[in-house]
């Protein structure tokens, strides 16, 4: 590979460039960026860059432009020939002074600054959304799809295919085949599998007949009844041989725990097939009592008494049980391979019907349009020529379908693309990634680079990795990922110092502890050598070359596991150590979590006296334990808390349905005086900031989705129970300032930190027994999902990828160090099979591993590195740790005084709040006098306009299926309080409105597709401020019923400005035009259309749905762009009363307002008018 050189690499056809970890990938990034705009005259929205994370869009979209402000900053000095006095960075000056004759550079580089808020920084899904959204515009499909960013639901298909194939089966086979299927290990297989077209499902296993179950269980039973006889007649004598130690080896199970077996007999011969599929460890005990088993144990010499029959019995019994057993877990595979399809099959059709999708559903979806013969060579066209170049970053982090995306629109066409990445910090195959795509990848280039210089740790630390990594052939097993050692360029690098001596790049602890000792015991002396580090760093003893202090921000300590954090985290906190964890734990897995479900619970339920208790036992209540024993034990003190409790339960459970979840739950925390006792507390700040942020979650589900507060109840025990993950749900970090970091070491990935501890490189990835994912060698590498019972030959390549990936994790842990790395090996049973063994054991198979070799390649690494890597003994007695770290002062702190200004007139309208400003005279509403028919006609009342609008979101247009109908109506009706009495009538009003023509549009709802609708379609745009007389005047004199809104506004000069928000009930497209629907449920005597005129005046729905009109103008105007035409693309208003609709038109109001009144609100609302 060719040594990478920003300036001079051709920007042409596809390259790949293989950044190690501290080689400027970034910063390469925005050079190439900034040369595309210099050199190849590119705009910015025609450079896409594509990465994996939202935080790496934001690190770039800084990055670049801040480069190109220095470019234009420096070209601007050159042209005026000013001495520029910034430090500008090398590459700049050569790319700038290269084209500094061309005046136009000048122009450009201004407008990529004036327009950067349009550069095309993607993540992957983000790009895949943007091109099907515009491709499903043209196609004329729905262009809103609903982006479910939980797994919920896939859990949910999990379940319903549980209960509809296991849960039918007879008791015994269900619950065997039960125990195949760990829910748990499922869902996160199936969520995490590689994308590929290719991925291969094995083994495939055609579902056995149950009859053959059957007939095995009854010859289980004949066997076990010829048992049990035996066992009546001769339990005697069986005791007493079994009891009899003399009879066996010593060291056999039997021998040591003869009463066990005896019990494990004892219980089987009473409940027979039962006690077995109900016992896990059954099996093995059942098979140390046949013939064959205590055999085995029985000393030599020694015999089965001839009075004992019991035990050949007992070999048929094993032996059905097996045949038994081979049928189950076969039984149980060809579910789980129905299992896929299953929730495949649903998910597509969830996709169809519901327009729902994952993230990874937009990159599939995009991949398959590109397989499309008709449609392909279109979209390919577009994207490229839309496209420019294309500069991928985190390229490893890929997988197949990624990567046949970008092969597609720009290898195999020609185009520009810069392939970004490290194969050996590919660690991501539990989200997907597939280092095996990136490695095919390598293979389609033209052109391969390397980054050789390491720009952020210190010499002897680069020096010391690379000796580490140089010791074995292939130090990340595949052969295809190289390691090529890197030089040092680090400018501002700081070595660690001690007492005038510089300390090693790399220090590694072996515990030296007397006797076999566990893995716990080594990892808490491994602990308390941490703590002792870090007061001992922190202390004036140790400081950096450049003379700087070390402080608790300085260090990094790196873990596997959320456990392994919080378990380092409480020990640290025991010695008042600051520390923060960073990451990605779900909220969800926190003990606030867990309480605010409590306390959320009770106020949804009040009535539920459990849960009231629960609640008052809860941390957030504060209840102390008189309190609490006088609740249990129903005191008249107790009694009185929770009747008292229970009626502000019920207030806040009054306050959340009418005023929102938000409203109440800040009102909770203020009243209860919540908040106070938890900032009170010494980690209160940690605890408020997850209770907020659970708060924030809630609110957002709750008001996206509409839950009632029982819904939201359900929705966040399966949160809670699920450790619901993603970024929106990721916990916070819980502190700033000095603090000891401690964070996962895939989390640690781009980070850097200028001391790094590692004390779990001794620790090895877990593969599941039965379910994994490899990549089959005789296959071409193509993934494999392996879903079976491994005959030995599948399970060892699943580990050789397992062991590849902790190598890759191993490099990423020891590469974010700039100054110094600690490492703390653990030696335990496994330990041969961790990566550091790999790297530091001259043979690590089981057989042959001796921890002798570990302390040999050490030595020769101390030797070689001329003390730069150094190892020591860790022994209880060398360490000391102080009572409590040195404290740590604070800053003067002060309120900041605000000098800004607050705009007295911005708010947030919307068509309620601006009729409010209405004049005074308004129509004179009809008088009804409905109390003769009040039991015939569904009740009036905001509540039942809710449910009507329900009904009419939540159903398909063309349902006409009784049961379907009913099962939808009736849970909503219960859930506003009505009576089930009303599922007929509205059942009728439902088939009614949706049959009736709306002839404007020359359609029936009943014809329109559920991909042509929108129900609850949310808008908001700003208002840049005007008077009310201004916004009157629009109306003057407008045509059809425009001009009513002039007659009804008041004519003031009120300024207001902000931002108009609303939800449009229905938007649907018929042809080229699109229809809003606006449901109304007003009770009145007579829905005739001057009857409903009045209506819309008394309500000022006039204004409402011109407004509704110009928000859905202005999303089309902006969607379509030129193509887009009021007249020729906008249908109309209609306003359907469903309680009056009738096959000749009554109950229904429409109207298409005048395009000059629409474009003078639009001039009006930007300030143009």
């Amino acid at each position: 590979m060719e040594n990478f050189d920003v300036c001079s690499v051709p920007l042409s056809g596809a390259n790949l460039i293989e950044a190690s970890a501290g080689t400027g990938k970034t910063y390469n990034i925005t050079m190439l960026f900034l040369r595309m705009i210099v050199e190849l005259k590119f705009s910015v929205n025609e450079i896409l860059v594509v990465t994996f994370t939202v935080p790496a869009t934001m690190e770039l979209r800084k990055e670049i432009r801040d480069t190109i402000a220095r470019a234009l900053e420096f070209l601007t000095s050159v042209l005026s020939e000013k001495e520029n006095t910034t430090d500008i960075d090398e590459n700049i000056k050569k790319i700038i002074l290269s084209a500094k004759d061309d005046f136009t550079v000048v122009q450009r580089l201004r407008s990529a600054l004036k327009t950067f808020d349009e550069a095309s920084i993607y993540t992957i899904h983000s790009f895949c959304q943007q091109v099907l959204s515009e491709r499903a515009f043209e196609s004329k499909e729905l262009f809103l799809t609903e982006i479910v960013t939980d797994d919920l639901i896939i859990e949910r298909l999990i379940k319903d295919f549980i209960r509809k194939e296991i849960y039918t089966l007879p008791e015994s086979l269900a619950t065997m085949v039960m125990k195949y299927f760990d829910l748990s290990k499922l869902f996160s297989l199936y969520i995490r599998r590689p994308l590929s077209s290719e991925l291969i499902i094995k083994p495939k296993e055609e579902l056995p007949a149950q009859e053959e179950f059957l007939q095995m269980l009854s010859s289980f039973d004949k066997a076990f009844q010829e048992a049990k006889a035996a066992w009546q007649m001769e339990r005697i004598d069986i005791e007493n041989f079994i009891r009899c130690r003399e009879n066996f080896k010593g060291n056999t199970k039997i021998a040591k725990r003869p009463d066990y077996y005896l019990e494990i007999l004892n219980q089987f011969m009473e409940n027979g097939f039962i006690f077995i599929y109900n016992e896990n460890e059954f099996s093995e005990s059942l098979q140390r009592l046949t013939l064959e088993g205590i055999s085995k144990d029985i000393l030599k010499g020694k015999g089965i008494p001839d009075s004992i029959t019991f035990f050949n019995f007992m070999s048929k019994v094993h032996l059905c049980y097996e045949k038994i057993s081979d049928f189950v877990k076969k039984y149980a595979i060809a579910l789980r391979y129905e299992l896929f399809t299953f929730i495949d099959t649903q998910w597509d059709k969830l996709k169809k019907d519901k327009g729902k999708k994952r993230y990874n559903d937009l990159i599939i979806d995009l991949a398959e349009s590109l397989k499309d013969e008709l449609k392909a060579d279109t979209l390919i066209a577009k994207i490229s020529t839309r496209y420019k170049a294309a500069l991928i970053d985190e390229f490893q982090d890929t997988d197949d379908l990624q990567y046949e995306i970008f092969h597609k629109v720009f290898i195999k066409t020609g185009s520009i693309i810069f392939l970004i990445g490290d194969p050996k910090q590919a660690i991501y195959k539990f989200r997907g990634a597939d280092i095996f795509s990136y490695i095919n990848a390598s293979k389609n280039v033209s052109k391969r680079y390397t980054l050789n210089y390491n720009y952020r740790s210190t010499p002897e630390l680069v020096r010391s990795i690379n000796l580490l990594f140089s010791i074995k052939e292939n130090p990340f097993i595949l052969d295809e990922i190289k390691f090529n050692a890197v030089e040092p360029c680090a400018k501002d690098a700081k070595q660690l110092v001690s007492e005038n001596k510089t300390q090693p790049a790399i220090d590694i602890f072996l515990p030296d502890l007397p006797g076999n000792n566990s893995k716990g015991i080594q990892e808490e002396l491994v602990i308390k050598k941490i703590l002792c580090d870090i007061q001992s760093l922190t202390s004036d003893r140790f400081y950096f070359s450049t003379g700087e202090r070390i402080k608790a921000s300085d260090i990094a300590i790196l873990v596997r596991t959320h456990h392994q954090a919080t378990k380092i985290k409480k020990v640290l906190s025991r010695y008042n150590i600051p520390s923060v964890m960073r990451g990605h734990e779900s909220i969800f897995k926190t003990e606030e979590a867990g309480e605010v479900l409590i306390l959320l619970s009770a106020i949804a339920f009040p009535s539920r006296i459990s849960l009231v208790k629960k609640a008052l036992a809860t941390k957030l209540m504060a209840k102390n334990s008189l309190e609490l024993f006088a609740i249990h034990r129903k005191t008249n003190e107790g009694e009185n808390f929770i009747s008292e409790f229970t009626e502000r339960l019920y207030f806040y459970r009054d306050l959340w349905l009418h005023r929102g979840f938000m409203t109440m739950f800040m009102m909770l925390l203020d009243k209860e005086n919540i908040t106070v006792r938890i900032l009170a507390r010494e980690e209160g700040t940690s605890v408020f900031s997850n209770i907020m942020h659970i708060a924030e979650i809630l609110n957002k589900v709750s008001f996206e989705d509409r839950y009632s507060p029982d819904e939201l109840i359900l929705w966040f025990e399966d949160a809670v129970a699920n450790e619901l993950s993603g970024e929106e749900f990721n916990k916070r970090i819980d502190l700033d300032g000095d603090a000891v970091n401690i964070i996962t070491m895939h989390a640690s990935k781009g980070l850097e930190y200028p001391i790094v501890f590692c004390p779990y490189l001794s620790d090895i990835g877990k593969l599941s027994e039965d379910f994994f994912v490899y990549h089959d060698p005789e296959a071409c590498n193509k993934p494999v999902m392996f879903i079976g019972d491994d005959d030995g030959e599948i399970k060892p390549m699943a580990e050789r990828e397992r062991l590849a990936e902790d190598l890759r994790l191993m490099y990423v842990a020891l590469t974010r160090a700039k100054s110094q790395c600690r490492i703390y090996i653990i030696n335990h049973k496994e330990f041969y099979s961790s990566a550091l063994a790999y790297i530091l054991a001259s043979d690590c198979s089981k057989g042959n591993f001796n921890f002798d070799q570990i302390i040999n390649t050490l030595g020769h690494l101390q030797k070689e590195s001329g003390g730069d890597i150094k190892f020591s003994y860790l022994r209880e007695a060398g360490i000391n740790i102080s009572s409590t770290a040195q404290a740590i002062p604070l800053e003067n702190l002060q309120c900041k005084i605000f000098t800004g200004s607050i705009k007295q007139n911005w708010s947030i309208q919307s068509y309620s709040s601006m009729a409010s400003r209405f004049s005074d005279e308004k129509t004179e509403p009809y008088t009804k006098n409905f109390l003769d028919i009040q039991d015939k006609v569904f009740p009036s009342g905001a509540k039942a306009g809710l449910c009507i609008h329900e009904i009419f979101e939540k159903l398909d247009f063309h349902q006409r299926d009784d049961v379907t109908l009913t099962e939808t109506i009736r849970p909503l009706l219960r859930k506003y309080g009505f009576d089930d009495k009303w599922v007929d009538y509205l059942k009728n009003m439902f088939i009614a409105t949706t049959d009736c023509p709306l002839p404007e549009a020359n359609i029936r709802l009943s014809s329109i597709d559920k991909s042509h609708r929108i129900s609850e379609l949310e808008f908001n745009f700003p208002l840049n401020g005007f008077s009310f007389s201004e916004f009157r005047k629009i109306f003057h004199n407008a045509p059809s019923y425009s001009g009513m809104i002039y007659n009804i506004l008041s004519d003031n000069d009120e300024a207001f400005a902000g931002l108009m928000k609303g939800f449009i009930d229905l938007l649907f497209m018929v042809g080229d035009r699109y229809y809003i629907i606006d449901w109304k449920s007003n009770l009145l005597e007579f829905y005739t259309q001057d009857n409903i005129e009045s209506e819309m005046s008394l309500h000022n729905y006039y204004l409402q749905y011109h407004i509704y009109t110009l928000a859905l103008h202005r999303y089309l105007k902006w969607r379509m762009g030129s193509i887009y035409s009021y007249d020729k693309n906008f249908g109309g208003v209609f306003y359907i009363f469903v309680r009056g609709i009738s096959q000749n038109g009554n109950g229904i109001f429409y109207d298409l307002p005048d395009s000059s009144v629409i474009n003078n609100m639009d001039k009006l609302f930007t300030g143009e008018f």
